[in-house]
């Protein structure tokens, strides 16, 4: 059997139980998948390796870089690309998305911001501020007016992006489109709990299956379509303003794939991962 390296955090002891299936999934395909802790993890020479939660890399930034640069050195395949993971890393991504024709969020890119009234200009309140490299919603603020512009201090002197707070995230949700090999999978609602406005589980929001309609379902595919790049897998997160959506964020280096919610979709990542190292 083929090997595959499938990179992990140190918080699970093995895969994460929202991707339990996977293991079974690509032995099917004759693919021996070995779970590896990533901060642990020296790849060996002309290695297949496959991302799925390694979630603290963000918190380890400059570490996760340098196995990035051991997998190109290795000669190593990774999925998906380095080239790719390196890019969806910073969150300055959705400027090119939008240049590429895809409709989001109004977002600003600010460097080493100061946090002070300024962060508002062109967008306005009540508006979010986040990270440029995070994820899972940490030192992400949610800010009303001029008054509460100190919540977002510990992000001082950081790379940041500044969105609108849509009202939708609160009243609707955030949607997640996933993709395998270029195809639509499934879709998943993701709702904020009554006094948080961040939709993560960690942060007290739930997840439910959801069956979009043809038009939302088609703003995606062709959200998609403007990426240029069939990834071997990749989230995209939306919330609506007014009928139409709006990406909020592209998901292509270690989205939850939400396997839980659609048991099947496991096969299709199986099938689009034995694709790519064949």
């Amino acid at each position: 059997m083929k090997e595959l390296f499938i990179l992990i955090d140190s918080a699970t002891n093995g895969l994460h139980p929202d991707d339990n299936g996977l293991l079974e999934a690509l032995a099917k395909h004759g693919i021996k998948g070995v779970p590896v802790v990533w901060e642990e993890f020296t790849p060996p020479t002309n290695s297949k390796i496959l991302i799925r939660t390694p979630w603290d890399y963000a918190l380890k930034r400059e570490k996760f870089l340098r196995l990035l640069d051991l997998i190109e050195q290795s000669n190593s395949e990774l999925i998906n690309s380095v080239e790719t993971v390196r890019w969806n890393m910073d969150k300055s991504y959705m400027l090119e998305l939008k240049d590429q024709g895809v409709s989001i969020v109004p977002t600003k890119v600010v460097r080493k911001a100061r946090i002070d009234p300024s962060i508002s200009n062109d967008i306005g309140y009540p508006l979010v501020v986040k990270p440029l490299v995070g994820a899972g919603g940490k030192d992400t603020f949610l800010i009303h007016s001029e008054d509460e512009i100190s919540k977002a201090n510990p992000l001082a002197d950081r790379d940041i992006l500044v969105q609108p707070y849509k009202e939708s995230v609160n009243s609707v949700g955030e949607y997640s489109y996933l993709f395998f090999d270029g195809e639509f999978s499934h879709c998943i609602l993701k709702k904020a709990k009554d006094d948080e406005f961040r939709v993560q589980e960690e942060h007290g929001g739930t997840v439910h299956k959801h069956s979009p309609s043809k038009e939302h379902l088609d703003i995606a595919i062709k959200a998609f379509e403007r990426l240029n790049n069939n990834y071997c897998y990749a989230r995209l997160d939306f919330v609506e303003d007014g009928n139409d959506l709006l990406l909020m964020e592209l998901e292509v280096i270690e989205p939850q794939l939400f396997f839980s919610w659609a048991p099947e979709a496991i096969e299709r990542l199986a099938t689009s991962v034995a694709k790519r190292i064949s």
